[in-house]
């Protein structure tokens, strides 16, 4: 692991595409070549290192609720999908801050 806690700010988000880019950004170019850029691909790299693993014990959405300003109807679909996911993920921590 090269770091305990990964912090992906929520704010700004206006679109499922933009959701998928600020996620790449901040996870790193080199985790994230083959990432699929969707929320089976993100429960792959989560659930079990696969392209786009974030390679920490703590992954943290900040201001997950500022999602719900996105046009495109998917944020609620979005956050339960990601909150499920904390729910079911056992060796690392994800947050909806």
């Amino acid at each position: 692991m090269t770091a305990t806690t990964l912090t992906i700010d929520c704010r700004g988000i206006d679109s499922t595409a933009s959701f998928w880019e600020r996620y790449v950004e901040v996870v790193g170019p080199e985790n994230c070549v083959d990432f699929g850029r969707n929320l089976d691909a993100l429960w792959d790299a989560l659930s079990g290192g696969g392209p786009g693993w974030p390679d920490v014990e703590h992954l943290v959405y900040e201001n997950s609720k500022a999602l719900l300003d996105m046009p495109d109807g998917e944020a609620a679909f979005l956050l339960q999908r990601l909150s499920d996911m904390a729910a079911r993920l056992t060796h690392m921590k994800l947050e909806l801050a």
